[in-house]
């Protein structure tokens, strides 16, 4: 949720995104990092960061992407983005399921 607010502007779509979170919040569906998550999101950014010699900020900037896959590879469930690069670097180290979104699907 917090990518989604970061992104929005304008009224209508932070009224929009607090009716969802408030939604998936009521029906128990938020998926949220535990601490289990964080510590493998660690040891995760660290094989990413030695396998690929990145910049810190390059894997400051993965680890979001990183706790989003834990957390869904916790829950069995399959994650849907646009972000193949990112994603398909952490599969690399981490494994969980996604499927690639085109720009045309949402």
């Amino acid at each position: 949720m917090e990518e989604l607010y970061a992104g929005a502007y304008d009224r209508f779509t932070i009224r929009l995104l607090d009716k969802i979170f408030l939604t998936f919040d009521r029906t128990n569906r938020l998926v949220i990092p535990n601490k289990l998550d964080w510590q493998e999101a660690g040891k995760a950014i660290a094989r990413i960061g030695r396998a690929g010699r990145l910049q810190k900020q390059t894997l400051v900037r993965l680890t979001h992407d990183t706790l989003i896959a834990l957390a869904a590879k916790r829950v069995g469930a399959i994650l849907y983005t646009k972000n193949i690069k990112d994603f398909q670097k952490i599969q690399a180290h981490v494994p969980f399921r996604f499927l690639p979104l085109d720009r045309d699907d949402i």
